[in-house]
């Protein structure tokens, strides 16, 4: 190392910097944060196509997973494995999910609810 040079060595990518302080595992795992991340979004928006009130969430599922291509792109040549960017969108996708599944359960309640006294009203007659 030259002497007039202060400071130290960084990877040049996210992943690489990942394998290079975590291993094959430390990558592996990062990039299933990655795709369950995607995945989630996917799923998010999946189920909400059709339910106007739950445009919102098709929404924030969609912007989200977009969020996450810059992050990837500029991670490619950078090392921002530890920019808590990724780990918020994360986080934020999740509780997305989560949330969608308890409103998609209290649609089907109601939903149910409705047909239950359709069908009470119908056999009163």
């Amino acid at each position: 190392m030259r002497e007039d040079v202060v400071g130290g060595i960084d990877a040049h990518s996210i992943f690489f910097k990942i394998l290079g302080e975590h291993s094959f595992i430390g990558l592996g795992l990062f990039i299933s944060l990655i795709l369950l991340t995607f995945s989630h979004g996917r799923r998010v928006i999946k189920k909400t196509k059709n339910i106007a009130e739950l445009a919102w969430a098709r929404h924030l599922a969609s912007m989200l997973q977009v969020s996450l291509i810059p992050y990837l792109v500029g991670g490619a040549f950078l090392g921002l494995s530890y920019f808590d960017l990724f780990y918020n969108l994360g986080a934020i996708m999740c509780m997305l999910s989560y949330i969608v599944a308890k409103e998609l359960k209290e649609i089907k309640a109601e939903e149910l609810s409705k047909v239950n006294q359709n069908k009470l009203q119908v056999a009163s007659y």
